[in-house]
């Protein structure tokens, strides 16, 4: 028959056992499907070690009181289920047989069987402490179930005295224990619980009705961990995983904020992620090609080739004959050498410089520098001056409308100057022949293409 030791006992097992369902059904109503889907959550396992009897109502551990006391063996089974990192529900049982002795050399020997469903809560984890690479943690367990028992009764010489058996009663069980990594599916246990029985009588002794019996188990036990997720929700500590999430969204805000060539695009949308300091790009990270040429206008000595021309490496649309006018306009591509063309290059008498082809000669930004794209250009200028040699030639500067009005009619005077010391310098063009003109912004070629007004324009007086 069952055995209720009082109402207050059996209000603290309704009550552990009303908690355990309460935290677990709480938790798991939030995290269990998340725990479920990324790592394994059952385990089960076997320990075994030393039961000792415990008398409260006496006020001792029966224990070791008679030499017929010595090692008691208990061993059992548990089958655990994890709703998240900290929670899990334990159903296990509890089998052996515990001896009991008193001052008057007589003992008894209790044969039992307990079964309780307990909370079982991961201290550390519930304690958030983080650790990159865990091999232990600690818990604790709390819950209540039933013990069903039988006890012998000896006299001190050894003769049976008393026999009782098919006896049960209600028990609750707090226990502490720490749990060692051997592999991801196998785990050491070691652990200690106490189990309160609600009667006086497990022991075998007069009952006392303001007392009541326990057993204290020391165990060792192994936990093996079913399943074929990476890990085991007990071994991953929701700090760990909360740090991780931080890692991992680090890694992204660095991947996207990186610019290893600083051109203002991240890596992972640069297509060009090696483009040279201070190169204009556009928004997936390549120089800029005004031309569509092929040739990146940081590097291209020609960035005004109409769409389509054939270019040569370095960007400069190709001139076959070396006339002055390049292939894509040149309605005489087999000029001789040293014959005047027109801008269509179509050889034209000598003498007549008026209708000589002489090709505009651009500029850098804020620069009066003559670049060696313009070589080309300014040799076909020396040309028709060369085979018409009293004629006279107005040089006109112009620069876009960067800067003041000032800065930038100083500018274009510079760039027509060197134009002029360029065709003295190489083709001995006497500089009297040559009159130089700048008219700054204000004499734009194309409205918003500073590349294009950034230029010298020749003119025969």
């Amino acid at each position: 028959m069952l055995k209720i030791y009082n109402p207050t006992i059996m209000k603290k097992i309704a009550f552990l056992l009303a908690s355990a369902v309460l935290l677990s059904s709480a938790v798991s109503a939030q995290e269990s499907e998340k725990t479920k889907d990324k790592y394994n959550t059952w385990s089960a396992g076997v320990h075994f070690g030393n039961l000792l009897s415990i008398d409260e109502g006496k006020g001792f551990l029966t224990d070791g009181l008679n030499d017929e006391v010595g090692f008691d063996l208990g061993y059992g089974v548990h089958v655990t289920k994890s709703f998240n990192h900290v929670f899990a529900l334990r159903l296990q049982g509890l089998f052996g047989n515990v001896t009991s002795g008193i001052t008057s050399g007589a003992y008894t020997e209790t044969s039992m069987t307990n079964l309780n469903v307990a909370l079982k809560i991961n201290i550390t984890n519930w304690t958030l402490s983080r650790k990159e690479s865990r091999k232990a943690f600690f818990y604790a367990t709390g819950g209540g179930g039933l013990a069903f028992y039988g006890t012998d009764n000896y006299n001190p010489d050894g003769s049976l005295n008393a026999s009782v058996s098919g006896e049960s009663a209600g028990l609750y069980a707090l226990g502490l224990g720490v749990t060692f990594k051997l592999t991801d599916n196998l785990n050491l246990d070691l652990s200690t619980t106490s189990h309160f029985i609600g009667t006086d009588g497990f022991d075998g002794f007069t009952p006392n009705a303001d007392g009541r019996d326990a057993v204290l188990y020391t165990a060792l036990g192994v936990n093996y961990i079913f399943g074929k997720k990476e890990q085991s929700a007990d071994w991953v500590n929701p700090m760990d995983q909360m740090y991780m999430d931080l890692t991992n969204m680090q890694t992204t805000v660095d991947e996207i904020s990186t610019d290893t060539d600083g051109d203002g695009v991240a890596d992972m949308y640069d297509a060009e992620n090696n483009t040279p300091a201070g190169v204009a790009v556009d928004g997936r990270g390549r120089a800029f090609d005004v031309d569509g040429d092929g040739v990146p206008d940081h590097v291209d000595e020609d960035p005004f080739t109409p769409k389509g021309a054939t270019v040569t490496p370095d960007g400069r649309e190709a001139d076959s004959d070396g006339d002055g006018v390049p292939d894509s306009r040149d309605r005489e591509p087999n000029t001789e050498a040293g014959e005047l063309v027109n801008f269509q290059g179509v050889t034209i008498p000598s003498g007549e410089l008026n209708g000589a082809y002489m090709p505009s000669i651009y500029f850098s930004l804020e620069s009066s520098q003559v670049t060696y794209a313009n070589y080309e250009r300014l040799a076909s200028v020396a040309r028709a001056l060369k085979m018409n040699p009293d004629a006279e030639i107005r040089i006109v500067g112009h620069a876009d409308k960067t800067g003041s009005a000032e800065y930038n009619d100083k500018l274009a005077t510079a760039r027509a100057q060197a134009v002029a010391d360029h065709l003295n310098k190489y083709y001995g063009i006497e500089m009297g022949r040559m009159e130089v003109v700048g008219k700054g912004f204000n004499d734009p070629l194309a409205d918003g293409q500073n590349k294009i007004n950034r230029r010298v324009d020749f003119e025969v007086k």
